[in-house]
């Protein structure tokens, strides 16, 4: 039922849509109601645009930051086309605000460092982030504002005589958008997610050196459990869900194949399921979704459907 009245909302939206879009041109410039595009194609820097009932028109635009609104309705989502050089489909996920605003879901990204061995997995971290985007969602960075447990030459693998804080090392993928955990409010937020990397088994809790006696972070554990006490979805990447297993206790997680993890996983009252890439597990009782990404040996195309798989139903879930 609120979906159906989700979906009733945007319709009404676009029905009574009346503002018109400026569209410069090489003689000056035309007005044109998005109800009335039925497509666009992108033509280098110039765009066509096809309107309903009238020729062509060439506007000085090049449609790759450019959304346009074409009613096609799935489920309780809007479909837009976005286009570079060919068609290219975005699902937008929406939500309402009391005053029947569209808002887009916003889904809160949780990193522990910069860099797989001390921090957080680039790729997975990146991957993730482009997966949100391309499903039409919003995203939040955090970290918490601590030490990394140590720093790690990536080159050699040796531990190297310096400190590093977590959340400015994570700045440097967020590129500087980022919060520290401590202001993590699951309130603004439709779901949480972890991307893997040995700071999640260093930084947010200390699993990569004490197994299953690991202690977690505070404030993880307080956003994973705050977010599961709301009945919001919370995703985990490659070694995240040894993490959720520790929190949660009681739930099904997945990280792929390695027994020796999967058996510490069990030890700390978790169910694991053996999966392969781009697979994905889903604690129904927990809305906790998991995936196994570099736990695997993984290509980076490998990474990035698994990330696409955990957002995808993420999403889905809210």
């Amino acid at each position: 039922m609120e979906k159906q009245l989700q979906l009733q909302n945007i319709q009404n939206f676009l029905t009574n849509y009346q503002s018109k879009i400026r569209f410069n041109t090489r003689n000056g410039f035309i007005l044109i109601n998005p109800n009335d595009i039925v497509y666009c194609e992108a033509d280098g820097n110039y765009s066509e645009i096809h309107v309903k009932g009238q020729s062509k028109k060439v506007v000085c635009y090049n449609l790759f930051n450019h959304l346009f609104f074409v009613k096609y309705f799935s489920d309780n989502t809007l479909i837009l086309f976005f286009i570079p050089s060919l068609f290219h489909k975005l699902t937008l996920n929406l939500n309402f605000d009391t005053e029947n605003q569209i808002i887009m879901k916003k889904i809160a990204v949780i990193l522990s460092g910069n860099g797989v061995f001390d921090g957080a997995e680039i790729h997975e971290a990146t991957l993730t982030l482009l997966s949100i985007a391309n499903n039409g969602a919003e995203y939040q960075c955090f970290a918490p504002d601590i030490n990394q447990a140590h720093v790690i030459n990536h080159i050699t693998g040796e531990e190297m005589p310096e400190t590093r804080n977590v959340l400015i090392e994570a700045a440097r993928i967020a590129r500087g958008k980022i919060k520290p955990l401590s202001e993590y409010n699951v309130d603004d937020f439709d779901a949480i997610i972890f991307p893997g990397g040995f700071g999640v088994a260093k930084n947010l809790c200390t699993f990569a050196f004490d197994g299953p006696d690991c202690s977690v972070n505070s404030e993880v554990e307080s956003a994973i459990r705050n977010t599961v006490v709301a009945e919001k979805p919370v995703g985990a990447l490659c070694i995240s869900p040894a993490l959720i297993a520790k929190v949660l206790g009681d739930v099904e997680v997945t990280i792929g194949q390695d027994t020796e993890t999967a058996e510490a996983i069990e030890t700390m009252g978790a169910t694991h399921i053996t999966t392969n890439h781009g697979e994905i597990v889903v604690d129904e009782k927990y809305k906790i979704i998991t995936t196994p990404c570099y736990m695997l040996n993984a290509t980076i195309t490998q990474i990035a459907e698994g990330a696409e798989n955990t957002v995808k139903k993420l999403l889905e879930l809210t």
